[in-house]
């Protein structure tokens, strides 16, 4: 840590009177005590947002799996009525995206994380109180799933835009890494866990295990101690940025086709989930913790994919 500071520096960083070439052992650990502190609190404050994410996206596998279960045990839903509860989870993002991209952008982050942790807690806590109280209906669980996936994406984008302004352009990289590998993770441990918890107290109550992980998380962004800049006032209207971002994707080649080929690979691969759950229940009638453990599989089938291809690359090349 001494070493990356020139000796004048730390003298006039310090203020210190000390003749120069002669550092003494305590100018040596105010240097390093004030160095590790600010490296520190940069470190405590991003490992309490990915705590809380890490938390919130295994409960969120859990709900994931509460709803579609619920639907076809609890209402007995076919195909099509558990496929538009699967549909008004993810119709939000395609819909809304890029206007809520423009409006995040202009406001600050961590305020909209915090109230889509709470607005997205009070949901998940609203099905198992209505179900206990006997009043639980199918309609609720569609409006459930569609106001989440709206509180989702201002969460996602508020988060993706919040991270490189919390860790720094330095230590992106690595932040980034922790977060891929927190949603891998949660992709195997998650659906395990939610089949389990479903098997053991049922659907409905097992989305509690979901309103504990957004109440963890929001616990864990309110003790970042990092102040979020305000946001400097736009000098364009909202309009103008949404026709400029439309613009720049429609003219760009590489993120147009990358467009196409996230559209068409959500629609194909959401639109076999809802089979997915009926088969599993009314075909092979499998318990929700096997049908958990099937997508636990899915997810490490999926990380074992990523590996192989990088190896692949490496040896084959791009």
């Amino acid at each position: 840590m001494v070493a990356r500071y020139p000796v004048g520096g730390a003298f006039a960083a310090l203020g210190s009177s000390e003749a120069p070439g002669r550092v003494s052992a305590a100018t040596i650990f105010q240097m390093t005590v004030r160095s590790a502190a600010r490296v520190f609190g940069i470190h405590r404050d991003f490992n309490l947002l990915w705590a809380g994410q890490t938390v919130s996206e295994v409960g969120s596998q859990v709900t994931a799996l509460a709803f579609p279960t619920l639907a076809i045990l609890g209402f007995h839903a076919g195909p099509a009525q558990v496929g538009l509860l699967v549909a008004s989870q993810r119709l939000a993002f395609p819909i809304l995206a890029l206007f809520v991209g423009v409006f995040i952008d202009r406001i600050r982050k961590r305020p909209v994380m915090m109230i889509c942790h709470l607005g997205r807690m009070a949901i998940v806590l609203a099905v198992p109180l209505l179900y206990t109280a006997g009043h639980l209906e199918m309609w609720h669980l569609y409006v459930a799933a569609t106001a989440m996936g709206v509180f989702t994406v201002f969460f996602d984008l508020a988060y993706m835009s919040y991270v490189p302004a919390l860790v720094g352009r330095d230590r992106l990289l690595d932040a980034n890494r922790r977060i891929e590998v927190t949603f891998s993770a949660a992709s195997i441990v998650g659906p395990g866990i939610g089949g389990l918890l479903i098997q053991s107290i049922g659907a409905a109550r097992a989305i509690l295990a979901d309103g504990f992980s957004y109440a963890f998380s929001f616990v864990a962004l309110l003790a970042i101690r990092e102040r979020e800049p305000s946001q400097p006032k736009a000098t364009k209207s909202a309009f103008q940025d949404l026709t400029e971002v439309v613009l720049h994707v429609y003219r760009d080649p590489v993120l147009r086709s990358q467009l196409l080929m996230m559209g068409f690979g959500g629609l194909f691969m959401h639109g076999i989930q809802a089979p997915i759950y009926t088969l599993a229940y009314d075909t092979l009638h499998l318990s929700p913790g096997a049908l958990g453990l099937l997508f636990t599989a899915e997810g490490a089938g999926a990380i074992f994919g990523i590996i192989l291809v990088n190896r692949a690359v490496r040896i084959l090349g791009p």
